[in-house]
């Protein structure tokens, strides 16, 4: 180890100090923790529980209902309005848009690019949390994002149309990154597996909804002041959008709050103690030290790489609509509704996949099943030659690739549990690289011309499908590691001048129970060289 020593620490009401020691590892020892065959020490696996954990004060359980009624509710509501906004353009598409704006070859693909784009920089604006309140930042752009997807109803032009939802898709590129973080800085981890699963699972009804709002509107409001039915599709998600946004800016804790109004002063104290193990960065500045940590950790490459891999391959599974239009034999009321049987699997599977984790504590056995599936479904519509019955089915299989993204992001969440800056920067990282690498994928593989086969599309998908596999049992050699390297942290918990070191293990499922015990052990001067001391909080 090298002596290379970097120490901050946080005051906690004046009486409490929390300081985690990391051990400055060289290139080679880092190298002989991951080959090591020693076991790495277990984690404790919490005991199964329905909603609240049984040793559960019933103070802090009324914090949690706080929390899933205000903050959970928030989040699934603003998800579900992302995902309405988001994909009306496919429902507007195929219920009238493409014949009135007379759009043709691959101007579908392009619109969907023109989204794609701003989403991925958008991710970018989520990193503003660490400077100004999401009570802001989340709610100010579903308002701006709200906007846009009102202009649409104006279109004319595949010009317009792209301009708009570039525009829409820069705003709502924060969603995602920014709820995550939200959940995660209130949530331990033994109560968010299940409600990243509902949060994930809103934007599937949003989805849903999508395709019964445009068949509801294209019926009933159709030609109704001269307007078409697809135009009605956008103002009515617009006039939902925005009560949603509203809500977030009254509802949602701002950064560093001593008062909420929905929460007693001595509830928002134990919400915040909640999470004093959650990791921080050793500062919140963004410089070049920090980039450097960021940068030579493995967590910023391979989360993001299997980001990459999981959302190409993942496109395969919208274009369900498309496929039946070009299959033909459907009314614009079936295009928009038999879609959604895959968007109720999409629901079920990431509801049961969170909850299995919570019993297993583990995430490897639910990817590997959804992968599995996931597979299967795209091997038939490689093959092709099949019935209808089951060519639909194998389109209904691809929806499991949604419980992926909730499973890999509360793995990420977990292994960049020490650093919030890490975690930042790795969720944008991903959200950018794999919206960006989406434009010359659709534009070559899916373009709408070669519907409604996309044979080559599908192809590839199951190429790089069978990568992905391979990074489950990747990563379950860099959790041995990081629970290895986990192994050398030490924790100074200093209370009222008296000082204690703290197992890492041990102290991390205390807190995520609720249920530290500080032990009073007066310790004299302690050897530090070779460690770098960064705080958590």
């Amino acid at each position: 180890m090298t002596s290379d020593i970097e120490s901050s620490k946080l005051e906690d009401n004046g009486t409490t100090k929390t300081e985690i020691i990391f051990p400055n590892l060289s290139f080679k020892e880092k190298l002989n923790l991951f080959f090591s065959r020693e076991p790495p020490p277990k984690e404790p696996n919490p005991q199964f529980f329905w909603w609240y954990p049984p040793n559960q004060s019933k103070k802090e359980k009324t914090v949690v209902f706080k929390l899933d009624c205000f903050i959970l509710s928030y989040v699934c509501l603003s998800y579900w309005s992302k995902y309405l906004d988001q994909s009306n353009i496919s429902s507007a598409y195929v219920s009238g848009m493409k014949e009135d704006l007379h759009l043709h070859g691959a101007q579908y693909n392009w619109i969907q690019n023109c989204f794609t784009i701003g989403f991925g920089f958008g991710g970018l604006i989520s990193l503003l949390m660490t400077r100004i309140s999401p009570n802001i930042i989340l709610p100010g752009c579903e308002v701006i994002w709200g906007v846009f997807c009102l202009a649409l109803y104006k279109s004319n032009s595949f010009r317009y149309v792209a301009i708009m939802r570039f525009f829409q898709g820069l705003f709502e590129g924060c969603s995602y990154p920014a709820i995550y973080q939200i959940l995660g800085s209130y949530y331990n981890r033994n109560e968010l597996a299940r409600r990243a699963g509902i949060f994930t699972s809103s934007g599937m009804v949003g989805s849903m909804f999508s395709g019964y709002f445009q068949a509801a509107v294209y019926k009933n409001l159709n030609g109704v002041n001269g307007i078409e039915g697809w135009r009605w599709l956008f103002i009515v998600d617009f006039s939902v959008t925005i009560p949603i946004a509203i809500l977030g800016f009254f509802v949602l804790i701002p950064r560093n709050a001593k008062k909420v109004w929905w929460l007693k002063k001595e509830e928002l104290e134990l919400a915040n103690e909640r999470m004093k193990f959650r990791g921080k960065p050793p500062s919140d500045k963004w410089d070049w030290n920090s980039i450097k940590r960021i940068l030579s950790s493995w967590q910023f490459y391979v989360f993001p790489s299997a980001f990459v891999l999981w959302d190409l391959s993942g496109q395969g599974g919208s274009y369900f609509a498309i496929i039946m239009k070009g299959l033909g034999g459907y009314s614009v009321y079936q295009l928009n509704t038999i879609p959604t049987i895959q968007t109720v699997f999409r629901i079920i599977t990431c509801l049961i996949s969170g909850l299995v984790v919570d019993i297993t504590a583990t995430r490897w056995h639910s990817l590997l099943v959804v992968m599995i599936l996931w597979l299967t479904g795209l091997g038939i519509l490689v093959g092709w030659e099949v019935s209808k019955g089951a060519l639909f089915f194998g389109l209904i299989l691809l929806g499991v690739s949604t419980p992926f993204s909730p499973l890999w992001m509360g793995w990420l969440s977990r292994l960049t549990h020490e650093d919030v800056q890490l975690r930042f920067a790795t969720i944008s990282v991903m959200n950018l690289f794999s919206s960006l690498l989406q434009i010359p994928w659709s534009v070559k593989l899916f373009n709408t011309d070669f519907a409604p086969r996309y044979y080559k599309a599908y192809r590839w998908c199951l190429g790089l499908n069978s990568i992905l596999l391979l990074y489950v049992p990747l990563t379950v050699l860099f959790d041995r590691y990081q629970n290895r390297k986990r192994a050398l942290y030490k924790i100074e918990v200093t209370k009222n001048n008296v000082t204690i070191i703290e197992d890492f293990f041990k102290l991390d499922s205390e807190k995520d129970q609720d249920s530290v015990s500080l032990r009073s052990v007066e310790i004299g001067t302690k050897e530090k060289s070779g460690f770098k001391v960064t705080v958590v909080s």
